[in-house]
């Protein structure tokens, strides 16, 4: 669902289709590397501008290097992991290697006030 959500979003630049997608990311669990040197997290950057990187699935991850440990984490617990970073973040980019989906933090606390989609049984 998260995937087809950022290609929707991607295809089709509108407000709904970003709601949407932060919607299902807000209770998505989504893939982080790890680098087990100690360093922690490989930064990505654009420019000046420093993301924090996730993926959708395991599988989106094949342009990270073989020394990466991978950890499943839910990505509202992502977004307060980013804001430790040293130095600080602009961002979260989800599939940074594919379709990437920027996450400023600016929509962070949006994010995380959303409703959650999840039923409760």
């Amino acid at each position: 669902m998260l995937k087809k959500a950022i290609t929707d979003y991607r295809q089709d630049r509108t407000e709904y289709n970003l709601i949407n997608a932060f919607s299902i990311l807000r209770d998505s669990c989504v893939w982080v590397p790890f680098v087990d040197d100690g360093a922690g997290i490989d930064i990505l950057r654009r420019g000046s501008s420093r993301f924090f990187p996730c993926f959708s699935c395991e599988a989106e991850m094949d342009g990270c290097s073989s020394e990466c440990q991978k950890a499943e984490r839910s990505f509202l617990e992502v977004m307060k992991l980013a804001g430790t970073v040293e130095g600080g973040i602009d961002g979260i980019v989800v599939n940074p290697y594919t379709e990437p989906l920027l996450v400023s933090t600016r929509y962070f606390e949006i994010i995380a006030r959303m409703e959650s989609r999840i039923e409760e049984e």
